[in-house]
């Protein structure tokens, strides 16, 4: 991204090849020796006989020379995380732990204005998931100015919002279908097939 305007070119998404150490939950600075693989993102972590509770990702990112106003989306990463900028945090959802007691889930997509940057960036991710058979980084995090990423958001949850709202309709109107008509069981399936739709979106 060394010559990337954000301005005028927009947004980045961070996906691509990340490093991870996994069954570790460090600092930035504690990662600097640490052992690291690959590993893509946006994705799942991988199938294993003892299965995989916590990582840390690590992801260096080459800015402008010339320090620019940025900010970045979370992405969906189930389920608690830590986001360090550096070696700033500027993101938490959630208290990510290396055991179940240690570890408080919440699941929190968010946009966080960043210190200024110029040359380079390390981003570092602590996740950890003891409650959802789904780990990992599942939307990467996105690079963008603050006006265009709000936007987005604002765009993102508008619609999220509206199509709620229509699931939800759908719900009402076969739910009341079927008290009119019970002997028909098709609408009240249908109203409780969309109303699970809308409460878990």
């Amino acid at each position: 991204l060394r010559r990337w305007n954000f301005q005028t070119e927009g947004e980045v998404p961070l996906a691509g090849e990340w490093m991870v150490s996994w069954q570790e939950l460090a600092s930035p600075e504690d990662l600097a020796s640490g052992s690291f693989e690959q590993v893509a993102v946006p994705g799942g972590w991988p199938e294993q006989a003892e299965p995989l509770t916590h990582a840390t990702y690590r992801l260096e990112v080459l800015l402008p020379l010339t320090p620019q106003a940025l900010a970045l989306t979370t992405g969906t990463v189930f389920n608690a995380h830590r986001t360090f900028w550096n070696s700033e945090v500027v993101h938490q959802a959630g208290i990510p732990g290396t055991t179940l007691g240690t570890t408080t889930p919440r699941l929190e997509f968010s946009v966080r204005g960043l210190p200024p940057t110029s040359a380079r960036a390390v981003l570092t991710m602590e996740v950890a998931n003891f409650r959802n058979n789904r780990h990992g980084i599942f939307r990467a995090p996105v690079l963008g100015t603050p006006d265009s990423l709000m936007k987005k958001t604002s765009t993102s949850s508008s619609y999220e919002m509206a199509l709620i709202a229509a699931l939800l309709t759908l719900a009402l109107y076969n739910i009341v279908l079927f008290a009119f008509r019970p002997i028909f069981l098709a609408p009240l399936l249908m109203g409780l097939i969309s109303a699970c739709f809308a409460l878990f979106f």
